[in-house]
């Protein structure tokens, strides 16, 4: 009851103290249908205030800019070149630390295991084989000659280094490096296997691929074996040169069936980097004597 009290009282306005009707009041005009016995009309709708211009508030989320296809190719070689750079310097730091602490008694094991860890050009064959137990192609044919030929240069490679060792024993014998050596060369084998293995295993290659493979390794690896411990000793350097060649023709067959197996996919940089395979490789004859410097700097 108060509080119906004091709605009543509040119709004539804040200062009323008896019960009267403001009509000038819009919640009192608007509440009341019937006044004096008389309908009163609608009261009419207040005035609508102006409604100001809605300004957008500014987004703080960038827009997404749609990239071009060059672009983003441009971005995906960059980022793969930094990386290949950072691998080849890392690698030539690391070349370069090796050759500085080598003694010059060693020089001729060195250009040995180096030379046989060269022999991994034969994986470079391995992708370019194919055909099942026997190749087919041209391509496939040189990938597989390839494959056999850096077989010979890693067995026999790593034969005539541990022989080079075995016949510097004596002379290196006040040296602190022959143990090194030897350690080095074993751990020259265990790279070229784990790699040979990792590029395997990793590229999913068939079972049939898998058997050529291993029938090439087999006898490229046992053809090599028969010749680093047969030759003798003072061949031994000779042999190292002529290792050299026979993975530098297999770099050249595997840079010639790379252009032969996809000519519809060449680009600039595949034929760039094929001939200069095929170029740097030849240069092999020189060292044993079957081919004219002049000559080649003027066909260059």
């Amino acid at each position: 009851m108060p509080a119906i009290a004091e709605f009543l009282l509040s119709l004539g306005g804040p200062d009323s103290k008896a019960f009267s009707i403001d009509l000038s009041d819009e919640v009192v005009r608007g509440s009341i249908v019937l006044h004096n016995g008389e309908i009163l009309p609608p009261a009419p709708r207040p005035a609508t205030p102006p409604t100001s211009a809605h300004v957008p508030e500014p987004s703080n989320v960038s827009e997404v800019v749609a990239i071009t296809p060059w672009q983003k190719a441009s971005r995906e070689v960059a980022v793969i070149t930094a990386g290949m750079t950072g691998m080849v310097g890392l690698g030539l730091l690391d070349w370069i630390s090796c050759c500085l602490g080598v003694a010059p008694a060693l020089h001729s094991p060195l250009m040995s295991v180096t030379n046989a860890i060269s022999g991994m050009v034969g994986v470079g064959g391995l992708f370019l084989t194919g055909g099942g137990y026997v190749p087919h192609t041209v391509p496939q044919i040189l990938g597989a000659l390839s494959v056999l030929l850096a077989s010979v240069n890693v067995a026999g490679g790593f034969i005539i280094t541990r022989r080079m060792l075995d016949m510097f024993k004596r002379s290196l014998s006040g040296l602190a490096s022959q143990a090194t050596a030897r350690q080095g060369n074993a751990l020259g084998m265990l790279g070229v296997g784990v790699g040979v293995m990792a590029s395997l295993l990793a590229a999913g290659f068939p079972s049939e691929l898998l058997v050529q493979f291993a029938l090439l390794a087999g006898l490229g690896g046992g053809v090599g074996t028969v010749i680093g411990r047969r030759i003798t000793a003072v061949e031994l350097p000779q042999m190292v040169a002529a290792l050299h060649s026979v993975v530098g023709l297999a770099a050249i067959f595997m840079s010639i069936a790379s252009i032969l197996a996809h000519p519809e996919e060449l680009s600039m940089l595949h034929m760039v980097t094929a001939y200069l395979g095929v170029r740097l490789q030849s240069d092999g004859l020189k060292i044993c004597g079957r081919q004219d410097q002049r000559k080649m700097n003027t066909s260059t």
